[in-house]
């Protein structure tokens, strides 16, 4: 949110307390201001969704996967399962 006033070209002047738009720099500012909203953007999500939920897949996968071969197991090596 605090880099909206440079993504839309908006300049606050608080010596002359004036609020302009466009101008010369806003052009350096804007292309900068849009590729830091977006990499922040990027980043949040990453850290936020895509980092838990590969953790999470990386926890029960394998548990999964090892409940799956320590049923079948006795069946996989050739034997009869031991029934309780």
């Amino acid at each position: 949110l605090g880099l909206m006033p440079l993504t839309f070209g908006v300049s606050i002047d608080f010596w002359d307390l004036s609020i302009s738009t466009g101008g010369t720099q806003s052009a350096f500012w804007k292309s900068m201001a849009v590729a830091l909203m977006f990499g922040l953007t990027f980043a949040t999500m990453l850290t936020l969704v895509i980092v838990p939920v590969l953790y999470s897949l990386s926890v029960t996968v394998p548990e999964r996967l090892f409940r799956r071969t320590k049923a079948a197991g006795p069946a996989l090596m050739g034997g009869e399962p031991v029934v309780k």
